[in-house]
């Protein structure tokens, strides 16, 4: 929970549009309802907590804010990338069929999906100066995210 908790707490710095609540226990087991509703009354809270003053300057680090313009960047093309998807009219972004292709195609992976009948599970992540990145994995090279994409557009696509 602490952990949990300081993760938030350093996320906030970022001054996040959105949060991502990954409940306390996910780390040992998948989490019920019950650990889901008391992981998001605790970041609700600490949300409020640091609204009311918290000691800022984690973004005067330049490697932080570079890393940061460098997720946001990512994030777009991510993004830009599932909306292609989307061809019926809908919000691509918010429709199930659009969101469980981009599941299915390993647009939106991650290692631990590995064995799971609907995600590929076939990313490889490593720590590379810091930061949790995406890896060739036949080179162990970071994988800058745009080349990723493309990788698993081009295998979509034919």
């Amino acid at each position: 929970r602490g952990q949990m908790a300081w993760a938030t707490v350093l996320g906030l710095m970022l001054n996040p549009r959105i949060i991502h609540v990954v409940a306390y226990c996910e780390g040992q087991y998948a989490a019920t309802s019950k650990e889901i509703i008391e992981s998001c009354k605790m970041v609700n809270q600490l949300i409020s907590e640091y609204g009311r003053g918290f000691p800022q300057g984690l973004l005067a680090d330049r490697s932080v804010g570079a890393r940061k313009a460098e997720l946001l960047e990512d994030t777009n093309a991510l993004i830009e990338a599932i909306k292609t998807l989307g061809k019926n009219g809908r919000d691509p972004l918010a429709d199930p069929k659009v969101l469980e292709t981009a599941i299915r195609s390993g647009l939106l992976d991650a290692p631990d999906l590995k064995g799971n009948v609907i995600a590929r599970g076939e990313i490889v992540t490593a720590l590379v100066d810091g930061a949790c990145v995406a890896v060739d994995t036949k080179s162990g090279r970071p994988l800058p995210e745009k080349e990723r994409i493309s990788r698993v557009m081009a295998r979509e696509n034919g």
